[in-house]
């Protein structure tokens, strides 16, 4: 399915930073310490409902609001926020529900978000559908809120910038058999970098890291860092470009791995190889 962006029918914004957010062990909302206990939720077709923990690490008492909001992606990768769910074809929303929607949190207390799929969920004929549950943080200090200035001066003439964090979980209901899986493609090699195509197989998102490993006469040794890669559902493929620090070895093979596992290959959604 193609992207026509002209049916955002508003003016989208970038959100780059959830990649690595969506992919990491733990997600830290803001400074004060939030952590959240899941990175992603998948249902499939035997699972109803899912929680995640929220849990206040920091030492001062943060609030916290949620809501969904719901992104598509173009095929070089880029996130784009629909103004409406009724404009996303792929939207969970119509079929999923959480509680609660504000959360208080003093230092070291948690909350559990309940998160589940509607008693409509028949209704979904079957496929891949996602929406992000965004967890915003409106205070981060609530204490320093609600103390009293002691300099009624200070108070009269300062002004006091307050910025809201935020962070998108991933929630993806899986109304299918198909699994995660991609088909990786070299475009072109400079001395200096590798374009990829990587397309997405089945219905199905793909979330994972691709590995790129360099083998001669029984060594290997990876050649860049794992770099974090999503497809979502709504593209059929995605281009990524590969860039190394140091021109690209001469002999051996190039192994390119795209697997669920950011620490090794034993969750393979694809690969390929390039002879040099």
């Amino acid at each position: 399915m193609k992207l026509r962006r002209k049916r955002l029918g508003f003016p989208p914004f970038a959100v780059c930073l959830l990649l690595r957010l969506c992919l990491s062990e733990s997600a830290a909302a803001d400074g004060a310490g939030l952590l959240i206990s899941a990175h992603e939720l998948i249902f499939d077709q035997n699972t109803r409902s899912h929680s995640l923990h929220l849990n206040n690490r920091g030492n001062r008492t943060g609030v916290y609001t949620l809501s969904w909001v719901d992104h598509t992606m173009t095929k070089e990768g880029r996130l784009f926020a629909w103004k409406d769910p009724s404009q996303s074809p792929w939207s969970l929303q119509p079929y999923i529900r959480f509680s609660p929607r504000r959360v208080t949190l003093r230092p070291g207390e948690s909350q559990r978000i309940r998160v589940a799929l509607k008693s409509n969920r028949s209704e979904y004929e079957g496929g891949e559908l996602f929406s992000h549950l965004n967890i915003m943080t409106l205070n981060s200090n609530l204490e320093a809120t609600k103390s009293p200035t002691n300099n009624t001066q200070e108070a009269a003439t300062g002004i006091e910038i307050k910025t809201r964090s935020a962070i998108n979980i991933p929630i993806v209901w899986r109304k299918t058999s198909d699994k995660p899986k991609a088909k990786i493609t070299i475009e072109s090699k400079t001395p200096n970098s590798l374009a990829l195509k990587i397309q997405r197989i089945g219905q199905v998102s793909n979330r994972g890291f691709l590995h790129v490993i360099h083998t001669l006469q029984g060594e290997s040794a990876p050649l860049i860092g794992v770099q974090p890669l999503i497809i979502y559902a709504n593209i059929e493929e995605r281009t990524a470009t590969l860039k190394f620090d140091a021109p690209l070895p001469q002999q051996g093979n190039l192994e390119i791995y795209y697997s669920k596992n950011q620490d090794n290959f034993n969750q393979l959604l694809g690969q390929t190889e390039l002879q040099l």
